[in-house]
């Protein structure tokens, strides 16, 4: 083999001493590396800024991540505020990304409000159809009332259709849409929009919400005038409904104050059903005393339906005292006359605990037609925990055939008993 046609070596042509340099340039050229004074003339790398959307996402994130839930409702409530549209999708993407943390109603109330501040109508929709069930009206509340505060007109007339949508948002979307308008402005425009509600349980509830939350911001004295400035050949039915709705919240601010305000009205052709109202807002503070001024009032049915109401509120709610109450009331003549109305509730409530004592009780109503069902109704519960003890009360009983046979054979007894009617007042 001749010499050309071997392979040629570094050392064939390079002094030994230069092999090291030449590894060094090599090695610097392969890692990029610079000269002294290129380094110095080339820049050094400027990180990328974050944008304040990137700020923002990342508190978000940290803030939802507290596992104390004071704290973190405090983080929510001072960082949602400051955001700006650019940071709604990264809301969104907390509110419908179950996987992120576990949410609950604060959380959810807290981040819907900043998104509806941008889309209201979105976060009112979803508010509506996909949010968690457990949450949606306290949602849903949150969203209408803060697109109601920014554009009233607009919201009432996209979701005031929602009151009848399901269950329970009747009491929802009417109050969401007047608290989140009268936060944009009292106008009259406002007050317009409820009058013209149709007449009905919708718009007495957007009325007392209206009248609950003027007297709160600007004064009972306010309402009173607002009341008395109402125009009666305009609508007279809703200025009926005013006066008894103011009535009630002035009551409850101060019962000597609503006191005033019958003795002012309770006698004219705006006082229908005031007293009740009164006697209503009373009972769940001081029942005695709210059954008490009722008895001195004009005797006859109004009044009686009125002490029933009343007294039944008052079960609904501290209903331990009221039903130590009324039995204690019972001298060696029975009950007062007076009294003789609260008989039905009080036997109702009897009745599914201790229903021997509960038709002992509903046997002193003194009306037949108000006595016999009552007396059903806690007999047919009696047949059930203690059939002996029933059927030899039932031997010696003074009822029609009609209601023996509705308690022996009538259908299973409810869970509770029905309610008495007219607790919630209409625009009838």
């Amino acid at each position: 083999m001749d010499d050309s046609s071997k392979t040629l070596s570094p050392r064939s042509f390079l002094p030994l001493f230069l092999l090291p340099l030449l590894a060094a340039a090599l090695i610097a050229v392969a890692c990029g590396d610079a000269t002294p004074a290129e380094r110095e003339a080339k820049p050094a790398a400027v990180p990328v800024p974050e944008t304040p959307a990137d700020i923002f996402r990342a508190e978000l994130n940290e803030s939802l991540r507290e596992p104390d839930p004071f704290l973190r409702a405090q983080r929510l409530g001072a960082l949602l505020p400051t955001m700006g549209a650019g940071s709604v999708a990264s809301v969104i993407d907390a509110i419908t990304d179950d996987g992120m943390v576990d949410l609950r109603g604060t959380e959810y109330d807290l981040l819907v409000r900043a998104w509806a501040r941008f889309h209201p109508e979105a976060a009112a929709q979803w508010a509506l159809t996909r949010s968690d069930l457990i949450y949606r009206t306290a949602v849903l509340h949150a969203a209408l009332f803060t697109w109601a505060s920014m554009d009233p007109q607009a919201a009432a007339a996209a979701t005031w259709g929602w009151s009848t949508a399901a269950k329970g948002l009747e009491r929802v979307v009417p109050s969401a849409l007047v608290r989140g308008w009268y936060r944009h402005g009292n106008s009259p425009e406002l007050v317009e929009f409820v009058r013209t509600r149709p007449m009905g349980m919708l718009r007495q509830r957007a009325l007392s919400v209206y009248i609950r939350v003027a007297a709160q911001t600007d004064g009972p004295a306010a309402i009173m005038q607002w009341a008395e400035s109402l125009d009666d050949e305009d609508d007279d039915r809703f200025k009926l409904s005013a006066f008894r709705i103011v009535a009630a919240e002035l009551t409850i601010a101060d019962v000597e104050a609503g006191l005033r305000w019958c003795e002012k009205y309770c006698d004219t052709e705006y006082g229908k059903n005031m007293r009740s109202r009164i006697a209503r807002t009373w009972a769940t503070r001081d029942g005695p005393a709210a059954l008490e001024w009722l008895s001195k009032g004009p005797a006859g049915n109004q009044r009686d339906f009125d002490i029933r109401l009343a007294y039944a509120r008052w079960i609904r709610v501290n209903s331990k005292e009221a039903l130590e109450w009324l039995p204690a009331q019972e001298g060696e003549g029975g009950l007062p006359d007076w009294l003789q109305s609260a008989l039905p509730p009080y036997s109702r409530a009897v009745a599914t605990s201790s229903p021997a004592k509960a038709v002992e009780w509903a046997e002193k109503i003194k009306d037949e037609k108000t006595r016999e069902p009552i007396v059903v109704f806690a007999a047919r519960i009696w047949l059930g925990v203690d059939k002996p003890a029933a059927e030899a009360w039932l031997e010696q009983a003074s009822l029609s055939e009609e209601a023996l046979e509705q308690i022996r054979s009538g259908p299973e007894v409810p869970n509770r008993p029905p309610a008495d009617p007219g607790d919630d007042d209409d625009d009838a």
